[in-house]
């Protein structure tokens, strides 16, 4: 029959170093989303919608992480909760709320 063969299968032990490089290569567009999931569904077969998920955790961390860094008001709360910090007032336990209370209010 002229039908392909396909390939030797990857050994299992070698899942996640192929999963970490898929990720890394999917995050630098060197790879395409659905051949990312294909290559997902072929080692990890149904439970591979997990890590179809993975990218896009990834890419809203970093969104979020930017947004922390670069918004003026998520600095200025940042300032604040510093500055109230330094002066003892920025929250704790729940042990030392009657000696932190003065500041906090």
């Amino acid at each position: 029959s002229n039908r392909p063969v396909p390939p030797d299968p990857m050994p299992v032990e070698h899942y996640y170093t192929h999963f970490l490089s898929l990720v890394k290569d999917l995050l630098d567009c060197n790879v395409e989303p659905a051949v990312y999931e294909d290559k997902l569904r072929e080692m990890f077969g149904v439970n591979s919608y997990i890590a179809f998920t993975l990218d896009k955790l990834i890419t809203n961390i970093v969104r979020q992480s930017h947004t922390l860094a670069t918004d003026t008001m998520c600095n200025q709360i940042k300032s604040s909760y510093l500055k109230q910090r330094a002066l003892g007032g920025a929250g704790g336990s729940l042990s030392t709320q009657v000696s932190r209370g003065s500041m906090e209010n």
